[in-house]
């Protein structure tokens, strides 16, 4: 799959035999995935935090190389990963190249770890992610595939916000009824 930056209510997405879908699981059904060429570099993009982009990017060094099973006497169960070079099942390296990766500072992270709504936050968080994956998608690198790679602070404020705010309501909805 890749981005392919245009108007959101058209399809963004990019499978197998050129089809294009808005739906993932839909694009898949009916195209299929979109496939390399056997020795294809496939040019990954990452947006994150200095931290989650370099961590990130050391992953898939270290991937690269393959990854040798802990299991020896189960191998054929645990066997190991051949990596993520050329001979590599997918039959395609991955790389970062320079200028694919755009940065979010930790104030901005911040920022949106300060906003009291759920909803705030998420349209906060989803118009800056959108905003450097157009910058990416729009840039001489134009990336094949782009990696969120989000830190956790930020994924648990996104995520457990709303889990939060019904824990409170349901903290205060008990303590009326106990008169408290």
């Amino acid at each position: 799959m890749s981005f392919k930056a245009r108007v959101f209510d058209e399809p963004i997405l990019e499978f197998g035999d050129g089809g294009h879908h808005i739906d993932p699981r839909q694009g898949l059904r009916e195209f299929g995935p979109l496939q390399p060429r056997s020795g294809d570099v496939v040019n990954v993009g990452v947006i994150g935090t200095d931290d989650t982009v370099s961590g990130f990017t050391d992953f898939l060094g270290e991937t690269g190389r393959g990854i040798e099973s802990e299991n020896k006497a189960l191998i054929n169960l645990n066997p190991d990963f051949p990596g993520l070079g050329n001979q590599n099942p997918f039959r395609c390296k991955f790389e970062v190249p320079d200028g694919a990766t755009l940065k979010m500072s930790r104030s901005q992270v911040n920022e949106i770890r300060a906003i009291g709504r759920h909803d705030e936050a998420v349209r906060q968080a989803v118009a800056m992610v959108a905003e450097q994956l157009t910058a990416l998608v729009e840039s001489s690198v134009k990336p094949d595939v782009i990696v969120l790679a989000l830190p956790i602070p930020l994924i648990e404020k996104l995520v457990n916000a709303k889990s939060e705010a019904a824990e409170t309501m349901e903290g205060e909805e008990k303590g009326r009824r106990r008169g408290g």
